[in-house]
């Protein structure tokens, strides 16, 4: 018998109806395991790992900016070209003595700004790099929190 080849062929076709579906959970699958560098940012040089130093009986010097702009240090009038000529004898003596430096409020922060440069040219006096603090306004209330006071309110006396 003889085979009768039929009239009406089907064209071979590829079933794409479920590829839209595939592409769309293999978008899902690499969002969810892709791991993204969360390390940006800024560097920090963050100091060694020395052992914290002991301020007793060390005072600090205390540099304070008034909200008039004019500069107090240890209770003196100070200007800031004299800064480094007041701290120097100082620092030979003792290298590692704490300077604090504090805005008072409604000191403009171009003055703080301004101190800190000066503070910044120890170095090129042949001194090691001061050790610098600044109290924020945080810092302040919780001094005044745990020891009733604040340190900064007419310590010179007046």
């Amino acid at each position: 018998m003889r085979r009768r080849r039929r009239e009406h062929s089907i064209e071979a076709e590829i079933p794409t109806s479920s590829t839209g579906d595939i592409a769309f959970l293999l978008i899902i699958f690499f969002v969810v395991t892709a791991s993204f560098a969360v390390t940006k940012g800024l560097a920090f040089n963050l100091p060694p790992d020395d052992p914290p130093q002991s301020t007793e009986g060390k005072e600090s010097v205390l540099i304070e900016i008034q909200g008039d702009g004019s500069i107090v240090v240890d209770c003196r009038p100070m200007e800031a070209e004299a800064i480094l000529d007041y701290l120097e004898p100082k620092l030979l003596r003792n290298p590692g003595k704490p300077i604090v430096l504090y805005a008072h409020p409604g000191a403009k922060y171009q003055d703080l700004v301004a101190a800190y440069e000066w503070l910044y040219r120890v170095p090129d006096r042949g001194l090691d790099d001061p050790r610098i603090s600044i109290p924020t306004p945080d810092d302040l209330a919780d001094y005044v929190r745990i020891f009733g006071f604040d340190p900064f309110a007419a310590h010179c006396g007046g």
